[in-house]
């Protein structure tokens, strides 16, 4: 009970309300959310397919690559193995047009690009656009901070924000649009190596977090490649790092997941070699922070196939994608590319590099038995040897003049959960006491029916499941609900073959109940994990069951709704 109730109570009751009669039309739950939640975890194999996704039209200026962001993620927990967003501020508006200031800027630093972007997954609630985007063409919530004051003032009066994710109000459907105007960086290579470090304060508080935590020896390694490549000033230095990574790792969706307690970013530079996005991203996001440069990873899609019929980029699941974003002072967040996969970024006025970088040899970690720390291979052609893509060439890396370096600032402390504001409106709190005061009885009829509703799960949910873990009970819940829908399993099925039967009852909780299942048969059939992946294994299964729990209702309810008619 104590689960069902914690945080922002009307927060959560219209989320509820949503969730339960936003798709009783029949077409299904918002789905295929790639990158949409506020964790993002390092782990195993992928396997991405060529589903389409998204059709995406552009009005701007020509030769910019895209990307199609969905998140920004700032803090990494290594313990954990996962990135997180966290943000003080939830805005929200019922209306078009809403807009957001990215802070002040040079003249030319970016050009404004508007999207018109179309969705062929069935549904979603997940807004993507080219960072950074800066006016919605529809109804959203966003997620973000006020930087000035890291209070709520900027979502009423324009100040500048800093914004995690951003969804829409009500599901896109297959077949919906919407516009989205994004300031997108055109800045040339001269223009980056000139802005200097007068970094803003809110970039140094949550854009250097962690940068004490990471490891002797990926920092060393940061530092001897800024070194021997000459790089001097922020610009140079991330295009060493990102070059780096782009001609020393392999691209390999296959890889294990990293090994237990180690760190996984080591484990990936110094021992597998291989990796995709999400561990290259990590890497080069933490390489950076530890030599004093802001840097977040960013989450979305890359920009996808040209289609020169309809003059659109075609976006498949396969192009679900991470890369960095640097700050520069004048500039904003600039995109950089450190997979070896996907073809480099090139900018107007950066020069190849005359030889490739030199070999590095990374610096050994001691331990009580002596090994030697092999050196690393001599670089390959860009790509990490197996990667073929399309276009890529050398990256640019020009050492300009010395520019001072910023103290790591301390973690930050994470702020509360954000606050809930109507754009253009007078608060949450006032709008609070309006409702309570002219709908107090309809409000406190509202409640009683939601106590009820709440004990009823609690009495389906828990009862007879007290002495389970969460990951237990979830997978115990997905029978009950099952058996509630008039399914019927097979006593001696598997888990994977009652996840099937399951999935193909009901698609729409394919992710989820895929989710429970995996984290029930790694919690009954493999050796028992340390205390941390145990307690992520347990939020994980409760952050999916939460999202199976609305489907398996609303299958019901869209049941007696039919029979009613």
């Amino acid at each position: 009970m104590r689960e069902l109730l914690s945080g922002d109570t009307l927060v959560k009751l219209a989320d509820l309300w949503n969730r339960l009669f936003s798709s009783l039309e029949g077409q299904g739950i918002a789905t295929a959310d790639y990158y949409g939640g506020a964790e993002l975890q390092l782990s195993g194999a992928i396997q991405l397919g060529d589903q389409p996704v998204m059709l995406v039209q552009v009005e701007g200026p020509p030769d910019v690559r895209y990307y199609w962001r969905s998140t920004v993620y700032d803090a990494y927990d290594a313990a954990a193995r996962r990135w997180r967003h966290i943000r003080t501020v939830r805005a929200f508006t019922d209306e078009a047009g809403l807009q957001f200031n990215i802070g002040s800027l040079l003249p030319g630093a970016r050009a404004a690009v508007r999207q018109q972007i179309t969705m062929l997954i069935r549904s979603t609630d997940l807004i993507h656009a080219a960072p950074q985007p800066s006016e919605m063409g529809l109804p959203v919530e966003a997620e973000l901070d006020c930087v000035e004051d890291f209070g709520r003032t900027c979502v009423n009066t324009n100040g500048p924000t800093d914004v995690a994710i951003i969804r829409a109000r009500a599901p896109l459907r297959s077949g919906d649009s919407y516009t989205v105007t994004s300031l997108v960086s055109v800045a040339s290579a001269s223009a980056l190596r000139a802005a200097g470090q007068d970094y803003p304060d809110w970039v140094l508080r949550l854009y250097l977090q962690g940068a004490g935590d990471v490891s002797l020896r990926v920092r060393e390694l940061a530092a001897q490649i800024i070194r021997q490549a000459g790089a001097v000033t922020p610009y140079d230095q991330a295009r060493a790092v990102e070059f780096w990574l782009r001609t020393n790792i392999q691209y390999n969706e296959s890889i294990p997941a990293p090994p237990r307690g180690r760190d996984p970013i080591e484990w990936f530079l110094f021992e597998q070699r291989q990796g995709y996005c999400n561990y290259y991203a990590t890497a080069m996001v933490l390489m950076l922070r530890s030599q004093g440069i802001p840097a977040r990873m960013a989450a979305g899609f890359a920009q996808g196939t040209w289609d020169p019929e309809r003059q659109t980029y075609l976006v498949r699941e396969r192009d679900a994608h991470t890369w960095v974003e640097v700050y520069f002072p004048g500039y904003g967040w600039v995109e950089f590319e450190p997979t070896a996969d996907e073809a480099p970024i090139n900018r107007r006025d950066d020069m190849a590099p005359q030889v490739l970088l030199p070999t590095v040899t990374p610096v050994p970690t001691p331990t009580p038995i002596a090994t030697a720390t092999p050196t690393l291979p001599p670089p390959t052609p860009e790509g990490g040897g197996a990667a073929t893509p399309t276009g890529v060439s050398s990256n640019p890396m020009v050492p300009a003049s010395p520019t001072p370096s910023p103290t790591p600032a301390p973690s930050a402390t994470p702020p509360p959960p954000p606050d809930v504001t109507r754009v253009g409106g007078r608060g949450g709190s006032d709008v609070l006491r309006v409702i309570l005061l002219t709908l107090g009885a309809l409000a406190l009829l509202i409640a009683a029916l939601i106590l009820l509703a709440l004990f009823l799960i609690w009495y389906v949910e828990y009862r007879g499941l007290g002495g389970l873990s969460a990951v237990q009970r979830a997978y115990a819940r997905l029978a009950i609900y099952g058996r509630w829908l008039g399914l019927r399993f097979d006593a001696a099925a598997t888990p994977d073959e009652r996840r099937r039967y399951l999935v193909g009852q009901l698609p729409e909780i394919e992710q989820p109940v895929t989710t429970i299942t995996h984290t029930y048969v790694a919690e009954r059939y493999a050796p028992p994990p340390p205390p941390e992946q145990r307690a992520f294994a347990n939020r994980l299964a409760q952050q999916a069951w939460s999202t199976a729990r609305w489907a398996f209702i609303r299958r019901k309810l869209a049941a007696w709704l039919g029979r009613g008619r």
